[in-house]
């Protein structure tokens, strides 16, 4: 098993990297793995370095011995994705839930659509398969509230810490009539920031 991290490289910048600094660490502790503050900046360092230009996919691995490898992508144009609900299995540990590493079958899904939105099986949203959900309801916008649950994604956390948006209940029947009303749905993460969802 590994744990990893998906980020946004533009202009030799990482947008969040202190957020995905942070979960990686906080991860590591959590699930036992060697984990090195100086090498991961290192890495973080080359990449930046040999790609100053354009916006590219940086993924960052990391093994449970504490190795730490970089691969950099292309990162190909998303304007809007389309989307279905579906439940996730009541027995996903809580750790595979709530860290980002290589053990994510329960995610996994037949693309009949881009992506998928999970459910639990009393009705609660909790995240796409890439990234958190963010929906426009009451003139705010609102993100489901955490309650280690699901994976708590970069740019939630710091869209939240930023105040732009709020945690709330949205349940199956509220973002069904959220659909009904053509209220705006987003899938967010930090490779991709905002893209607009659509409900199949």
């Amino acid at each position: 098993m590994q744990l990893f991290e998906t980020m946004r490289l533009e202009a030799g910048e990482i947008p969040r990297e202190t957020y995905h600094y942070q979960r990686m660490a906080r991860s590591a502790q959590a699930l036992g793995f060697v984990f090195s503050p100086m090498k991961w900046q290192q890495l973080i360092d080359e990449a930046k370095k040999t790609q100053v230009n354009g916006v590219h996919r940086l993924k960052v691995i990391l093994s449970a011995s504490g190795t730490l490898t970089a691969e950099v992508g292309t990162l190909a144009d998303k304007a809007w994705m389309t989307a279905r609900l579906v439940q996730i299995a009541d027995d996903t540990p809580q750790w595979q839930r709530v860290n980002k590493t290589s053990e994510r079958d329960f995610l996994q899904h037949n693309h009949q659509t881009d992506t998928v939105l999970f459910h639990d099986q009393h009705g609660k949203l909790l995240e796409f398969d890439i990234g958190n959900l963010v929906i426009k309801c009451n003139n705010q916008l609102c993100t489901p509230h955490y309650n280690d649950d699901f994976l708590r994604g970069c740019m939630r956390q710091s869209l939240l810490e930023n105040g732009e948006i709020i945690e709330a209940d949205i349940t199956i029947e509220m973002f069904t009539q959220a659909i009904e009303k053509h209220d705006k749905i987003w899938m967010i993460n930090s490779l991709r920031e905002w893209v607009p969802v659509y409900f199949q």
